[in-house]
């Protein structure tokens, strides 16, 4: 099956005039550290570029997939596979046409051949006679692929990075370091001796993990100047959607039960401290001065039936209602137990990292965030460890991978964590999705690249 592309490279040449060749290759102030990134990327291909006196664009590739039917996905990138594969042929035919584009950009010039080598002369694919006269002319713009993003699933379904469930013999649950869910390599540890610290995987090493773990290497490595660090943490998904709900779910948990609350939504005491809570949330809200993140709470909402705590919230508003949660317990309930101490002490370091977040400073914002995100992990597995010494199979404060992917994140560069969430990327889907309903599917390839390239160009 024949998949259709917007070529990076002709995309960047018809979209950057020479006039405003500067514009596209310089930071804004709030994103200047991914200066240093850009030359550390000009140091990795071969031969290497001097990314610091050229003018290079700096790409992030995103990817992620979106229902836009009761039965059908559309990818953004490319459609699956129907193999058995799981889309990874088609992701790897899509890697390597994009890393033959990127190749020219980082090169500068028109490819002189098609992506298989092919001649333009000789290939009957569309548009390929009008590169014949194309070939080696020099592109508006040179640029570089600098970030990869997306959640996990997709990253180890697109590029076969290590998951979160205990991969291979040694139960692997990180693509950043050896971390897993044994002693040797505890990811619930968060301490500076933590064994996993300083083991930092290289390209060659990750290279290996994902033969060891998916049996094949991406060609996304193939990438001119591909790193490991190139693939980002993303905050939405480790943070906001991820260890934030299950804070939230613990938090309002425990609140219901000390209001009388059980696992029955039906029951008097279920209702009436989900009144309660209701109230105090209404309260916590006015009090911030902020909208009510939640307007329906149940139950169900923050702990299913036969399931851990976790707060059912978008990203959005969970931010809003770890603020609120903050206030509830300090204006709300007694903090004189070592157990609620603690708990509060766990909620005010998250939410303090949010805070940090908003007024980023690139010589001190990194290291206080880097600190507090320790903190929030270690008061949060000495949570976990109470909760174990009275019930080992308990599904309370569980520790999961993304609190050690957070530890990643927190401890990365100067720049702001923010300027690389998957917000702007995702919203993406809206226009993808809503050109795919107007599609008929036998062309939706088509049809679908060329109506985004017109409303990408007309944005």
């Amino acid at each position: 099956m024949l998949t259709n592309f917007l070529l990076p490279h002709e995309m960047l040449h018809h979209m950057v005039q020479p006039s405003t060749v500067h514009e596209w290759c310089t930071f804004a102030p709030e994103v200047s550290p991914l200066n240093d990134v850009l030359k550390e990327w000009g140091e990795t291909p071969k031969p290497p570029r001097d990314a610091t006196t050229e003018l290079f664009a700096s790409l992030g590739l995103w990817g992620d997939g979106a229902p836009y039917s009761k039965r059908d996905s559309v990818y953004l990138l490319t459609y699956v596979c129907q193999c058995g594969c799981y889309g990874r042929h088609t992701f790897e035919e899509a890697w390597r046409v994009m890393g033959w584009g990127l190749r020219a950009l980082a090169d500068g010039h028109f490819p002189r051949v098609r992506h298989d080598q092919t001649p333009y002369n000789k290939s009957s694919g569309v548009g390929d006679r009008d590169r014949i006269h194309q070939a080696g002319c020099v592109l508006n713009c040179k640029a570089a692929c600098i970030q990869i993003k997306g959640d996990w699933a997709w990253h180890k379904q697109a590029f076969g990075l290590s998951g979160w469930k205990g991969e291979g013999g040694h139960g692997h649950v990180c693509w950043r370091c050896p971390a897993n869910d044994k002693a040797d390599f505890d990811f619930r540890r968060a301490d500076r001796h933590a064994p996993w610290r300083g083991r930092e995987y290289d390209v060659d090493k990750a290279l290996f993990m994902c033969k060891l773990h998916s049996g094949f290497r991406s060609e996304i490595f193939n990438f001119p100047g591909m790193r490991i660090k190139c693939i980002l943490i993303d905050l939405v998904h480790v943070v906001c959607l991820g260890i934030l709900q299950h804070l939230l779910g613990n938090c309002f948990w425990e609140l219901h039960c000390s209001l009388g609350g059980n696992m029955s939504p039906d029951s008097a005491g279920s209702k009436g401290a989900v009144s309660v809570l209701r109230s105090q949330i209404r309260l916590g809200s006015k009090f911030l001065g902020i909208d009510c993140p939640v307007h329906a709470l149940t139950l169900p909402m923050f702990r299913a039936s036969g399931k851990g705590p976790k707060m059912k919230t978008k990203a959005g508003e969970g931010r809003h209602l770890l603020n609120v949660l903050l206030h509830m317990l300090i204006t709300f309930y007694d903090q004189t137990s070592e157990h609620n101490a603690l708990r509060l002490n766990c909620v005010r370091s998250l939410a303090a990292i949010y805070d940090q977040l908003a007024v980023w400073d690139f010589d001190t914002s990194y290291i206080k965030c880097a600190v507090r995100a320790a903190k929030h992990v270690l008061l949060y597995a000495e949570l976990w460890r109470e909760a174990a010494e009275l019930d080992e199979s308990t599904l309370l404060w569980k520790m999961i991978p993304k609190h050690h992917l957070f530890i990643h994140l927190m401890e990365r560069d100067r720049g702001n964590p923010k300027e690389g969430w998957n917000y702007g990327d995702e919203s993406e889907f809206g226009v993808a999705v809503d050109l795919c309903t107007t599609l008929h599917c036998r062309t939706i390839a088509t049809e679908a690249v060329r109506k985004y390239r017109a409303t990408t160009v007309e944005r």
